[in-house]
Order: structure tokens, then C-alpha cells, then sequence
């Protein structure tokens, strides 16, 4: 019972570490993967299911209610560890990532890809605690290092630093076909992201909503729940890049959140009549 209470808080010391430095100094973690020896079963699930969907979805679909989906494929893996510190013992985790074909998108990622969520969140927050301690900012240069070779790393591939980690732990174990569509989907990835992070001018948000097709639907059941709108703007790339929801008698004023900066109250209302086209439709979902 020692040794194995011993081994939680030694598990949960490093993890917290290594959390840290990723966190402050910007470096992937990712723990052994493997590619998942059912994939072709898991693959033939997944398309029977999109095909299930549509002919559920099929009238929604063509009345607008619903998007139709995008074309989809998997990429299936197994990561070896716990999912948290304290979660029993080591073992082979099944994961995914669904890749949006034609336009090599990932349309469903693996939290790999992206370190976040409350647990990691909660183990940069004592990782820092540790690393800033004397002992560990004495080996700041190098972790200062570590950082800048994983900026130049991103440059240099087209992909974020998690994506890169996980790509060379993987790669050699997928056939020639996936490992050029998961490499392509991880960059396309990665520009969505920079595009999405820009920050914008009001002048320039107005300009680029004046490009876009603007998606309202309209929610709200009379006596149960408020009447609003939500408002979507989609480029040319397909890519919703701004968005904004009206709720009426809303106390707040309502915002208008466009790639990577946000405008409110008036300016947010006057956003409304900047668009290429419309695509005005009621919803009831």
C-alpha cells in the first residue's frame, strides 16, 4: 500500500513538472502510441453510422435545420498510460482523430493534439508552482531554449508543436495513405488556428464580415424560454469566423466574437448588415 501511495504522489510530481514546462517553456508531451489493431473495424463503424445519420437527418438537412455533414475518415491509435495521475494502473487507451475530406480538416481532435482541459490546466498551475522555485530557474536558459526550438519547429513544419510530437510517434506505424493525410490534416489544422488567434481592427472585422456569408437561425419557444438569434459568418474557406447571439430582453449587450478579438454593444449590432449573402431560415432545434 506504501509503495503504491508512494508511487501515485511520485507520478503526479512529474506529471505536475512536465505540465510546467510545457507550460512555461512551450515543450509537447505525448506518451508511446500505437496504431489501433482494430482500425479497419473501426473505420467501417464509422461509415456506417455518417450513413445512418443522413438518412435519418435527410429532410432536416434539405430544409436547413441542419448542416449536412462532411465527408469523414478515421485515423485510430492507442495512447499507454492513465488518464489522470491517480486513475489505476497503465494501460493502452483507444483515441482518434476524424479527419473532414475533401478538405483535409480535422474535424474531431485527439486531446493530445492540444494540452487542456481542467486536469492539465490544474497540473501546469502546480508544475509552475514548482519551477519557479530557485532550483529549477537555474535551468531556465534551457528550457527558454527548448521553447525557441519548438517556435522555429512550428515555422519550420507547418504544424503546432503538439502535432508535431504526435505525428513522429505515429507515423511510422501508418500505411503511406494515412500518414500523408494525417500530415496534411494537422497543417491545415495549425493555419486554421493562427487565422482564427489574428487579432482585427474593427475596420478590418467589418471588411472581412462584408466577404462572408452570413447563417441566422432563430431559437426560442414562446412562455419557456427567451426569443434570439444567432448569427454566422462563413468565408470563402468555408470557415465560420465570426459569430454573435442576440437573446431579446437580454440583460448583457450582445458580442460579437470575429477570429481572434471581440466587439460589444453597438458596434456588434451595427456588424449585423455587413455580409456577402444571407442565409435566413427558422430553426426550431
Amino acid at each position: 500500500m506504501a509503495r503504491k501511495l508512494g508511487d501515485l504522489v511520485l507520478t503526479g510530481f512529474f506529471g505536475a513538472v512536465d505540465a510546467g514546462m510545457e507550460g512555461l517553456f512551450g515543450g509537447p508531451s505525448v506518451p508511446k502510441l500505437r496504431r489501433d489493431p482494430d482500425s479497419e473495424e473501426k473505420e467501417r463503424a464509422l461509415q456506417e453510422s455518417e450513413r445512418d445519420w443522413a438518412k435519418q437527418h435527410a429532410d432536416a438537412v434539405a430544409s436547413g435545420r441542419y448542416a449536412a455533414r462532411p465527408q469523414l475518415t478515421g485515423i485510430y491509435f492507442q495512447w499507454y498510460g492513465r488518464v489522470s495521475p491517480y486513475s489505476g494502473e497503465d494501460t493502452w487507451n483507444d483515441d482518434r482523430v476524424l479527419i473532414e475530406l475533401p478538405r483535409r480538416r480535422v474535424y474531431e481532435s485527439s486531446a493530445l493534439l492540444r494540452r487542456n482541459g481542467d486536469h492539465a490546466r490544474g497540473e501546469g498551475a502546480l508544475g509552475l508552482g514548482i519551477l519557479l522555485s530557485p532550483v529549477f530557474l537555474l535551468v531556465s536558459p534551457i528550457g527558454f531554449g527548448r521553447r525557441w526550438y519548438y517556435q522555429a519547429a512550428e515555422r519550420r513544419r507547418g504544424m503546432s508543436r503538439h502535432a508535431i510530437a504526435f505525428f513522429e510517434r505515429l507515423k511510422s506505424q501508418l500505411d503511406v495513405k494515412d500518414e500523408a493525410l494525417l500530415a496534411s490534416a494537422l497543417k491545415n489544422d495549425w493555419l486554421f488556428e493562427q487565422k482564427m488567434a489574428r487579432s482585427v481592427s474593427y475596420d478590418e472585422a467589418l471588411i472581412h464580415l462584408s466577404h462572408s456569408r452570413l447563417k441566422i437561425r432563430r431559437f426560442g419557444t414562446p412562455s419557456l424560454h427567451p426569443h434570439g438569434t444567432a448569427r454566422y459568418w462563413i468565408d470563402d474557406q468555408d470557415d465560420c469566423i465570426a459569430s454573435m447571439v442576440v437573446v431579446e430582453q437580454a440583460r448583457n449587450p450582445p458580442v460579437l466574437e470575429i477570429m481572434g478579438s471581440r466587439f460589444t454593444g453597438d458596434e456588434a449590432l451595427r456588424a449585423t448588415s455587413y455580409f456577402r449573402e444571407i442565409d435566413d431560415r427558422d430553426s426550431d432545434d
